[in-house]
């Protein structure tokens, strides 16, 4: 009996001693604290890439939302951590007094969604523990995390840059944390470059980090690489909530390929999904199926659709961008497929005189040329 207790007292002893950061549940906490804020945050970007425009919808943007208020309810658990790092004998009582307060300060911080003063306790807690008395790398982790949640993202990727320069990114967290910071700097192949990196580190939503790859590989106009990567992610199982945003990515891949009837079939997918969940359209949707459809040569489908984006808004007087140049070109190529050239006319006089896309405005001058050459030579002929 005396035995048994002896036993038991002794691994109650160990279990107390073991490292903090080498616990489960603090490798449960540092992903937590990433994993549902960042899930999508890259895809709420709005970058054209050869007329074809990754959309920040709204219900993007919900989903950014909703991910960011399931991170916060989760805020990092500090204190116990900080427990289990100042508990060591030879600490004396004042020091470890100190430490643990500092923790438990940390902890309060944190749980009130004060990042920035968090970081401040951080620092000063970073300055005063040592190896022995903590991992300090660990603690460098989770101040970068602090700081992105705060939204400081130039000094969180300094502090990622560090931790993984180092070799110290366990988990790989930072790894994932730096590349959305760079996909925000639109630098799309270093951001590629973290992300498998942070899989290398064993960064675990492998599924989430397949939809970011595509979209990295989107802008730097790997369109078939990004086909590969969602199928990728549907095959992990990602969530379902990431259906639209693998689908979007899907489609502008498609239509970048050429590939109009695939695209076509993933847009109006989109559109039943938009209209099933009572989503207002802003037009964008409606407009590439448009492309679509001229490319596969319905031109009146096309029209159809266009007319129906410019209804919903797409390019409309608030747009300080080309949307509208590219409606209305789009507009008039329909409607010379249809076979009206006045109505073509009409739409390539608009484009020309806007002047804001030089390429389409070139295009559309020499359509107008063409119709008036055509126009001059049936006048010969008469006479």
């Amino acid at each position: 009996m005396e035995a048994n207790q002896n036993t038991e007292q002794q691994n109650m002893e160990t279990a107390a001693k073991k490292p903090w950061h080498r616990k489960k549940w603090v490798r449960g906490v540092a992903l937590l604290i990433v994993a549902g804020m960042i899930a999508s945050e890259l895809m709420s970007r709005l970058i054209p890439s050869e007329g074809v425009v990754i959309s920040d919808n709204k219900q993007t943007q919900e989903l950014i939302n909703s991910d960011l208020a399931e991170a916060l309810s989760h805020p990092i658990e500090l204190n116990e951590a900080y427990r289990k790092a100042v508990y060591q004998e030879k600490l004396e009582q004042k020091r470890r007094e100190r430490l643990l307060s500092l923790g438990e300060k940390a902890e309060k911080q944190i749980a009130d969604g004060e990042y920035k003063k968090a970081v401040e306790t951080l620092d000063e807690l970073l300055g005063e523990v040592t190896e022995e008395e903590a991992d300090i790398w660990q603690l460098k982790i989770i101040r970068a995390q602090l700081l992105f949640s705060d939204g400081q993202t130039e000094q969180s990727a300094e502090a990622c840059g560090e931790v993984i320069d180092a070799g110290e990114d366990e988990g790989g967290i930072c790894s994932f944390i730096r590349s959305l910071i760079r996909i925000a700097q639109e630098d799309y192949g270093g951001a590629r470059e973290d992300i498998l990196g942070a899989l290398e580190n064993g960064y675990p939503q492998e599924d989430v980090c397949s939809v970011h790859l595509a979209y990295c590989d989107y802008y730097l106009e790997d369109y078939e690489s990004v086909l590969s990567y969602t199928a990728s992610a549907k095959e992990q199982g990602i969530s379902e909530q990431y259906d639209y945003t693998i689908l979007f990515l899907e489609a502008m891949a498609q239509l970048q390929l050429a590939r109009y009837a695939d695209s076509e079939d993933s847009l109006t997918k989109l559109l039943k999904m938009e209209e099933d969940e009572g989503t207002e359209s802003d037009g964008s949707l409606l407009y590439y199926r448009g492309v679509c459809y001229l490319g596969l040569e319905e031109f009146e489908k096309a029209t159809e659709d266009f007319e129906k984006a410019q209804e919903a808004g797409f390019g409309d007087s608030k747009d300080t961008g080309t949307k509208k140049t590219m409606l209305l070109y789009n507009m008039g190529v329909a409607a010379a497929g249809r076979g009206n050239p006045e109505e073509a006319e009409k739409y390539m006089q608009q484009v020309v005189s806007r002047g804001d896309e030089k390429t389409l405005a070139e295009a559309a001058q020499n359509l107008l040329d063409m119709y008036k050459a055509a126009e001059e030579a049936a006048k010969q002929t008469e006479r």
